[in-house]
């Protein structure tokens, strides 16, 4: 069996993970240094592509205890994310049977800015996920146009078909505090990743 990564390991740095973090493993040291054929699709489509192979050894988002065919790394911050969007999404998941993958949830300024988000992404205001079902872009699974008639439009101004916002009226009294979102009757434009 494989030996769980360590100090010095180019996966953690060179002081192994940061205090608090667990380490993080390939697919093949999580299933003891063999994968069965198939295997490492299936745990990428359960973490999509973000880890660079790596599996996150991290206690899950919780996510799934509200919307079962939701999953979220747990650094991403669902919980400021509209529940209009990911109660959509949970039908989405439940019509294919499939589990949807969240990458980015809400982003404060900050947050957004620093990674290279669009400076007017509506991740900021909790009307934006970036989305996976194994390991693809949801647009690229989900026809996007049956998407927009549900409220869910894909893209983003940069075409990403990860990226997915919420069209139509927001839930009163969901955004972040701090956000002013309009509450009009027309669909908004897709605005950022």
């Amino acid at each position: 069996m494989s030996s769980m990564p360590g100090p010095g390991d180019p996966t953690q740095g060179q002081d192994g993970p940061p205090p608090g973090q667990m380490p993080m493993v390939s697919p093949a040291q999580l299933l003891g240094g063999s994968i069965p054929p198939g295997a490492h699709d299936m745990l990428m489509g359960l973490q999509g592509a973000a880890h660079a192979g790596k599996v996150p050894m991290q206690p899950a988002s919780g996510i799934e205890n509200k919307y079962p065919n939701l999953r979220a790394a747990s650094s991403v911050d669902w919980h400021r994310v509209n529940p209009r969007l990911l109660q959509l999404l949970q039908k989405e998941g439940e019509k294919s049977g499939d589990t949807i993958v969240l990458s980015s949830g809400y982003r404060d300024n900050q947050y957004n800015q620093g990674m290279g988000g669009h400076p007017q992404s509506k991740h900021r205001l909790g009307l934006a996920v970036d989305a996976h079902i194994n390991g693809h872009p949801i647009g690229e699974v989900i026809d996007p146009q049956a998407l927009m008639k549900k409220g869910i439009a894909v893209g983003g101004p940069n075409g990403d078909p990860a990226h997915v916002d919420l069209v139509g009226h927001p839930v009163k009294g969901t955004q972040p505090k701090g956000s002013s979102v309009g509450q009009s009757s027309n669909p908004a434009p897709s605005s950022g990743p």
